[in-house]
């Protein structure tokens, strides 16, 4: 067998691998993340995937603060609004495959005037997640 047709069957058998796994990976994150609802004795979860490798994460507590957690594969961005009104307080970012290790923590309080347009995206990024799970906060709901 001529070289040429060595690769052109590796090539194939490489294509059908990767879609193969991504497959898999894309099924796994549905049956575990896709329009799934629980609770626990915090509050109510409620999750929906973005990807073959992410998902989004929303907690009601029952104290009213909403987390907002943006999960993909080896990272995760936490959006925390303490009092209902709409407004991050605090973004928690996360790195490693288990999301364990802490990098940055910003809390609006201490570091808006530093980082203003990362607290700009993340009330952005957190709002359309709040329409997405057709959610709104405590300031929405008394207008």
């Amino acid at each position: 067998m001529s070289l040429r047709k060595w690769i052109k069957k590796g090539s194939l058998l490489a294509l059908v691998t990767v879609a193969t796994a991504s497959a898999l990976a894309l099924d796994y994150n549905v049956y575990l993340h896709h329009n799934i609802t629980y609770k626990t004795p915090g509050g109510q979860v409620y999750e929906k995937i973005d990807g073959i490798f992410s998902y989004t994460q929303l907690t009601m507590h029952g104290d009213g603060s909403v987390r907002i957690a943006r999960h993909t594969l080896f990272s995760s961005t936490l959006y925390n609004d303490s009092d209902n009104d709409g407004d991050v307080d605090s973004i928690e970012l996360l790195y490693g495959p288990q999301r364990e290790k802490t990098e940055r923590i910003f809390l609006r309080a201490e570091h808006e005037r530093l980082f203003p347009e990362l607290f700009r995206g993340a009330d952005e990024d957190f709002q359309e997640q709040m329409e997405r799970f057709g959610m709104s906060t405590g300031i929405q709901q008394e207008r």
